[in-house]
């Protein structure tokens, strides 16, 4: 599918929105109820260039709502020897403090962590949230027990400062999944350093009778005003269902701008109105997986050079979000 470009004035600034829908590579009928899960369904294996390790990390560039987060990511060397896992947590809009600690309740059980000192700790003011990232370097066996949990309720703050997360199914499997991977004693094949899907780098599934959908209604998204204020633009890749009907269901961000400024909850509201001619195999409507690229573009700003979130990646260090 080609993309589309809409063009729209948002207070006195110029701003425009290309929108691109694309097929996903390799592209084709949703998975059936019954097939085997993909293991890595939600994890990006990553492998800085000239590095001599693997790190299997939630979507790098996946963008969450929630203001508390805890993440397990693995660190894989060629050849396996020094694999480990550790725990990252993301905090959003909190009052962070040395002095503070993050209270964990595991099935009942309390659990205290002292993030400044046992954490590597990073604040990003740069977009329209604070945003701090805490890395946990020496916590495998805290991962572990988080994975075998039933109940996990994460806490940071006190009195009207205070925010709590309860960890939810999707979380808590994402916590088994990994301990599972490190547990693997053959590493997934075919990583390989990490690259941006553009819409010329993902063909479209076509061919042995099955035809794409076709967009025949479109939302234009509204561009965020903070956004627009700080002349912040961005890219969000989403990934979604077209169904039978041409609806489109379960869009869900999978790379974000990194700006945390809205741009995720306007192109997710936007995609859920869009209507398709749907995709066909032999003739027959199919559910059809596929990757909808929305870039938020300023008049003269390239939403691929206008990230706020750092540049450089340490090849010990490679993700910052």
């Amino acid at each position: 599918m080609r993309g589309i470009g809409l063009r729209r004035g948002v207070r006195t600034v110029a701003l425009a929105i290309l929108i691109d829908a694309v097929m996903s590579q390799g592209a084709a009928p949703a998975q059936a109820d019954g097939d085997a899960p993909d293991p890595l369904s939600g994890i990006e294996p990553l492998r800085p260039d000239g590095a001599d390790v693997v790190y299997y990390l939630p979507f790098a560039d996946a963008w969450s709502p929630n203001s508390l987060e805890l993440l397990p990511i693995l660190v894989r060397p060629d050849g396996g020897s020094g694999t480990y896992l550790f725990l990252r947590v993301v905090m959003r809009d909190v009052a962070y403090s040395k002095s503070t600690p993050l209270q964990l309740t595991i099935d009942g059980q309390s659990v205290t962590l002292d993030l400044h000192q046992d954490g590597k700790v990073r604040i990003d003011d740069s977009g329209c949230r604070r945003v701090i990232k805490v890395d946990l370097q020496r916590q495998e066996d805290l991962v572990r027990r988080l994975a075998r949990a039933k109940e996990i309720e994460a806490a940071y703050g006190e009195g009207e400062t205070r925010v709590t997360r309860r960890l939810t199914g999707e979380d808590r499997d994402l916590l088994r999944r990994m301990v599972a991977l490190r547990d693997a004693e053959t590493p997934q094949a075919g990583v390989t350093a990490h690259q941006d899907t553009s819409p010329e780098q993902s063909p479209a599934a076509s061919g042995d009778g099955f035809s794409d959908p076709m967009l025949i209604h479109k939302a234009s998204p509204r561009y965020p005003p903070q956004a627009s204020r700080r002349r912040i633009g961005g890219r969000v890749s989403i990934q979604a269902i077209v169904r039978k009907d041409g609806s489109v269901t379960d869009p869900k961000v999978f790379k974000s701008t990194g700006s945390e400024c809205g741009m995720e909850e306007a192109a997710l509201e936007a995609v859920r109105k869009w209507k398709y001619e749907p995709g066909r195999v032999n003739g027959e409507p199919v559910e059809v997986s596929f990757t909808i690229i929305v870039d938020f573009m300023m008049e003269g700003v390239d939403p691929n050079t206008r990230e706020v979130r750092p540049k450089e990646r340490s090849p010990r260090d490679p993700w910052h979000p």
